[in-house]
């Protein structure tokens, strides 16, 4: 299992320093339309997306990355509160 999860740290590594080289499995998703009520109303349908598991790690590793530097350096403006750990508004 070590071994596994080695690899797949380096794969993470590499796709972070060389983005360019990203296959497909980061952005691709099956797509559902679900029903709100109303099944015979087109309208009524929402999309639903749903990402490989591979894809969402290293999307938290990147959001981690990015969290981490602009707190290091306050980079983040005090108005922006939605992005900030513990400040989540809606």
């Amino acid at each position: 299992m070590l071994k596994h999860l080695v690899s797949i740290l380096k794969a993470y590594t590499n796709i972070i320093e060389n983005p360019e080289g990203t296959s497909e499995w980061h952005t691709e998703g099956l797509t559902y339309l679900l029903p709100k009520m109303n099944e015979t109303n087109p309208e009524n349908y929402s999309p639903i997306t749903c990402l490989p598991m591979m894809s969402k790690i290293l999307t938290s590793i990147i959001a981690e990355r990015t969290y981490t530097f602009l707190a290091k350096y306050q980079l983040s403006p005090t108005e922006q509160k939605r992005c900030k750990k513990g400040k989540l508004q809606m």
